[in-house]
Order: C-alpha cells, then sequence, then structure tokens
C-alpha cells in the first residue's frame, strides 16, 4: 500500500489501481487467520473475498474516476518533483543515492507513524476498543469500517482477534480489513499534493 500511494503520486498508476489495491489490503489478518486452528477456511475465503473485492472495486473506479482525473495534475507534479529535484541536488547525487534518500526517508515516516499509532492503541488498550463493538449488529461494521481507517497494521491485527473470540462478525471484519491500506492512506497524504483528491 505504501508503494501504491508512492507510485499513484508519481502517476505511475491510476486511482482505480490504487482503490483495488487499497480494498484488497488485509495486512496480517489472513497469515493470522491461518495460522490459528479452526480458522484456516476461513483464511482462505477471507483470500478470496478480498481478492474478489479489489478486483470489483477497482473495476467500479475505472467508471467513477474518469482518467483525466488521474492525468490532470501529471504534468504539474512532475514539474513539481522536477523542483525537488535540483533542490536535493539529485543530478550530482545520482539515480541510486536520490531512490535510497527517498526510501530512507519513507521508512523514517513509516516507522514514526506506526510507532505513535501503537502508542495510542496501547494507551487505549483493547478492552475500551471490544467495548466499542457491544452495540447493536448493524453498527458493528460501522465501527470496524471506522477502525480500519487507522492508517497501521494493528487495526487488522485487533479486528483478527476480535473475530477469533466472537466478538465481531466474519463481515464486519471483511468491513474493517476493506478499509484499512496500512499505512497506505497516511503515505498517500505525505507524497500525493492533491489534498482534494486524497479525500476523494
Amino acid at each position: 500500500s505504501v508503494t501504491a500511494s508512492d507510485l499513484f503520486a508519481s502517476r505511475l498508476i491510476s486511482a482505480a489501481t490504487l482503490i483495488a489495491e487499497f480494498t484488497a489490503e488485509t495486512d496480517e489478518a489472513i497469515p493470522i487467520l491461518l495460522g490459528t486452528s479452526g480458522f484456516r477456511v476461513k483464511g482462505l475465503l477471507l483470500a478470496l473475498l478480498s481478492l474478489v473485492i479489489g478486483i470489483v472495486s477497482g473495476i467500479i473506479a475505472q467508471k467513477v474516476f474518469p482518467d483525466d482525473l488521474d492525468r490532470e495534475h501529471s504534468h504539474h507534479e512532475h514539474e513539481l518533483m522536477h523542483s525537488d529535484c535540483e533542490q536535493d541536488e539529485c543530478e550530482k547525487e545520482g539515480l541510486f543515492t536520490t531512490a535510497l534518500i527517498h526510501t530512507l526517508k519513507s521508512l523514517a515516516f513509516v516507522l514514526g507513524a506506526i510507532f505513535v499509532v501503537n502508542l495510542l492503541v496501547g494507551i487505549a488498550g483493547e478492552e475500551k476498543a471490544a467495548a466499542l463493538f457491544s452495540g447493536s449488529d448493524s453498527v458493528e461494521p460501522i465501527i470496524a469500517a471506522l477502525t480500519g481507517l487507522i492508517p497501521n497494521c494493528a487495526p487488522s491485527i485487533i479486528l483478527s482477534e476480535f473475530y477469533m473470540e466472537g466478538l465481531i462478525s466474519f463481515g464486519s471484519l471483511i468491513s474493517g480489513l476493506t478499509m484499512n491500506a496500512g499505512v497506505g492512506l497516511a503515505m498517500l497524504w505525505k507524497y500525493n499534493r492533491d489534498k482534494k483528491q486524497n479525500l476523494l
């Protein structure tokens, strides 16, 4: 998801491809279910459903987002990236060094974001998080989806554990995981200068 955000910001993939990747993202959920006795079939079902949801959402996004949405700022973005490149003296440093610096900056941002979210989750505690899902069945998928918006791998782990403990339904697990794109959403806001596009 981080790579997809970077590629989209560079206009190398379309909005539809980005959305397909984001909605198919499950982070640690599939390995957790496959590695737990009694949940392996559900893990395989989750993998299949994630693939289908990703493909379908990508196809729908192609219809909803016109191609010009993906490309309308490409020239402007290229000029901005080129000016950044000159400021960073990319031409002197070379392609490898520039790519390495970009990767290290991205890694630092990802690690920082993960640390902050994990700290907040740790402070809140799983008991308080579980209490949120104790309402009606109709509200549960909505709360799961909102939980999935947290830009981290923690929601996929928490939702998987809650599902295996019987605190949420399989449908709510799908709802939360479909919304969760790991740190990809945070990186999208960092990489892509068009904030309105990010919001869409």
